[in-house]
């Protein structure tokens, strides 16, 4: 099913926050609901990019007048332009999200910077603040589990939230231990104000969600899923493979020439990558940038502006990069609507990477190019890529066991809490040769993936009698070895003999890399083109749920080899919004009148001739009922000024779907006006909670010689009501 998305009416609480009249397509109406009205559980919502996942991050900042929230952003680059996005927010709305005006957290900032933005966040001043991983579970951990313990932390969001098995492995091990943070704030804060954790990212598959379910699932509560994948509708595709380099090398030169700028060269090695912008500079191409893993923040930054012609903050600036010649460090959140190439001068070794990287073209929701050409070398580079690295049993066991002779118990956590250093030394070495750490930490998050420990972040408490005017300087001290340090947490007992935390290892191994072998495959086949590429990418896309569920990525593509040698088997782009999201379900759900009704599913509230509806609406809001149908778009948005920064979510049936009415466990109010609504009769059939307000003498819609009240089990004047409550 393919809607307009101008015909998807904004709630009242998304026009309030942002002013947007309508929403971006159903999958953005039910993410913006779903992300507004979590309780703690954690969430990982799948948002096609370009509809609009940071103004369901923003949202409850933008309603609210305080709370704060951490967003964990992969790149230093993406931190300071989101900054400048907020600080843009601010003024718009003229609303003080930063007692500093700072909203980025990197290594470059002062140390007196630092101090007063975590102060702000144990305070509750700083309401939105960009970090990375790294900075996430050391410098601001115990500025953040300050703040959840005083109620002030609103929302933990982790952005590009696919990274955490792409990256976390070993390259940025830090991703796997914030899941361990971000569930320790969960777990100090009062009952009534839980964090929301929400995990965000556009391209989600099986391998990504069954890690990140394990990673964030706790308390017997499991990770809860938004589905609104879709494939992107701007790309052509084209492929081939080369026999021999030089030929690969001309047609790349042609490419680079001749197709619209801008543009992105991609390749998987830094020497490649610098190897290709002398190249192309060479004959004459002097609007060239370079972004590798080995450039600095600084230098990053710098080719962005330089590219997009717009510096972090917010000023016009002369462009004088049409390409830039990038790996795959480069683009992750990088706001460039216009980008209308990209070519990849080599073979990625996962299909998540090609199509995160194709993707960076067209965010205006132009058309755009993306070819890919391989040579005789990229396969087997990019399989070395994909073979995932492990260490062996015998020496993984022999390095656990090294780390739990070092390791110490942390004072007042649990029997089974640790804290170990990344750095130790397994006893067969004597030296670390700069690798020790990633190696540690590779068989710590491959014991974390196998349900053996939990990752935890290491925080510091003032040893007791410490003096007021010493616990800055020791906490400070604390920071600065923080980056060594790592907590983990036993889970299963029966996996740690030898032979048990053996046989567990094994199985998470030979997963791993029989999915990375599957994902190489994919992109194999992305280069042999004998299949539509929108179906290869639908098809990885898909996810099985442990219910036996199906959720699915509908296949698109503009075009493609396989779809231009049979133009009438095409598959083409309709059909990018299909189906209706499902919201999932809350860890507890929202019935405040649930005394008012007794055994029954429904209580009919009645209104005489003198009563005022809105006040009693605003009653409701003020206790929690969020969800409301029957309300014109005047009187929703009347009722979300009345009662801030509470979301107001407003219903109806007038699309051809299924209204949120139908499946949102929750209570509801409907507003009734000449006859009851359909909707009201199914929900109280199915014995949902529901609540009508409507005249004293409004008649039965199936018995209309009765008046509704009168065949009904719980009824209440509005007055009576308005009193009690």
């Amino acid at each position: 099913m393919t809607l307009d998305p101008t015909s998807i009416p904004a709630d009242p609480f998304w026009r309030m926050a942002h002013a947007y009249p309508s929403y971006r397509g159903v999958a953005q109406q039910q993410a913006a609901r779903a992300g507004v009205t979590r309780d703690g559980r954690p969430l990982l919502i799948s948002l096609p990019t370009g509809r609009g996942k940071t103004a369901v991050v923003w949202s409850k900042p933008l309603l609210s007048s305080e709370g704060v929230t951490i967003v964990v952003v992969p790149t230093v680059v993406l931190a300071l332009d989101m900054e400048r996005r907020t600080r843009e927010q601010a003024r718009i709305k003229k609303k003080q999200l930063s007692p500093l005006n700072r909203y980025a957290y990197i290594g470059s900032l002062d140390p007196d910077v630092k101090r007063a933005l975590r102060q702000a966040i144990r305070s509750g001043k700083q309401r939105i603040l960009y970090t990375s991983p790294e900075a996430f579970v050391s410098g601001l951990s115990g500025a953040i589990l300050d703040c959840a313990k005083s109620g002030l932390l609103q929302q933990i969001v982790v952005d590009e939230a696919h990274l955490v098995d792409q990256w976390g492995d070993d390259f940025r091990p830090e991703f796997q231990v914030l899941p361990g943070l971000a569930l320790e704030a969960s777990e100090v804060a009062p009952e009534d104000r839980k964090p929301s954790i929400l995990l965000m990212s556009a391209t989600v598959a099986q391998r990504q969600v069954d890690k990140l379910t394990r990673l964030f699932s706790y308390d017997g509560s499991d990770l809860e899923l938004f589905w609104g994948s879709a494939l992107r509708t701007e790309p052509a595709y084209f492929t081939h493979q080369f026999d021999d380099d030089e030929t690969k090398h001309a047609a790349v030169i042609d490419a680079v020439s001749l197709l619209p700028k801008p543009l992105i060269l991609y390749t998987t090695t830094v020497s490649d990558a610098n190897e290709w912008a002398d190249r192309l500079r060479s004959l004459g191409m002097a609007r060239i940038g370079v972004v590798t893993g080995k450039s600095s923040d600084e230098d990053r930054q710098t080719a962005v502006e330089r590219w997009r012609g717009l510096t972090a903050e917010g000023m016009s600036a002369p462009s004088r990069f049409d390409v830039i010649v990038g790996t795959s460090a480069f683009g992750l959140g990088v706001d460039v609507p216009n980008v209308r190439t990209v070519v990849h001068a080599c073979m990625p070794e996962s299909v998540d990477r090609y199509y995160q990287e194709v993707g960076r073209a067209g965010r205006d929701g132009r058309a755009t190019v993306a070819v890919l050409y391989s040579g005789p070398r990229d396969r087997r580079v990019a399989a070395n890529l994909a073979g995932a690295t492990f260490i062996g049993s015998d020496k993984g066991w022999t390095r656990w066991r090294a780390l739990m002779e070092t390791a110490e118990k942390v004072e007042g956590a649990s029997n089974l809490r640790f804290r170990v250093r990344k750095s130790a030394l397994p006893t067969y070495l004597d030296q670390g040769y700069g690798r020790s750490a990633q190696w540690n930490i590779r068989t710590l998050t491959l014991m974390a993936q196998a349900g053996i420990i939990k990752l935890r972040t290491p925080t510091w408490c003032p040893p007791e009698k410490t003096a007021p005017e010493q616990v800055q300087a020791l906490r400070d001290a604390f920071l600065e070895t923080a980056n060594d340090l790592i907590d983990f947490e036993l889970v299963d007992g029966a996996l740690l003999s030898r032979e048990k935390w053996t046989e567990s290892m094994d199985v998470e191994r030979v997963g791993a890399r029989a999915k990375s072998a599957a994902s190489l495959d994919a992109v194999s086949r992305v280069i042999g083109a004998s299949q539509c590429i929108g179906r290869i990418l639908a098809a990885h896309y898909e996810v099985r749920t442990d219910d036996g569920g199906r959720l699915t990525t509908y296949p698109v593509c503009r075009s493609c080899p396989s779809c231009r040698a049979d133009p009438d088997a095409a598959t083409g782009i309709a059909g990018d919004e299909f189906g209706y999201p499902r919201l999932p379900g809350r860890r507890v759900a929202v019935d405040p009148l649930r005394s008012w009704r007794g055994k029954s599913s429904a209580l009919f509230i009645t209104l005489s001739g003198q009563d005022n509806a809105f006040n009693l609406l605003r009653r409701l809001a003020g206790i929690g009922v969020e969800v409301y149908y029957g309300l014109n778009s005047e009187e929703g948005l009347r009722l979300q000024a009345a009662v801030g920064s509470r979301p107001i979510i407003v219903d109806d049936d007038s699309r051809d779907v299924w209204p949120l009415a139908w499946y949102l466990e929750d209570s509801i109010v409907v507003v009734v006006g000449d006859g009851v609504p359909e909707i009201a009769l199914q929900r109280m059939d199915l014995g949902l909670p529901t609540y009508l307000i409507g005249h004293e003498d409004l008649k039965h819609p199936v018995r209309p010689e009765m008046k509704f009240a009168d065949l009904q089990d719980a009824v209440i004047d509005a007055a009576a009501l308005l009193k009690e409550l």
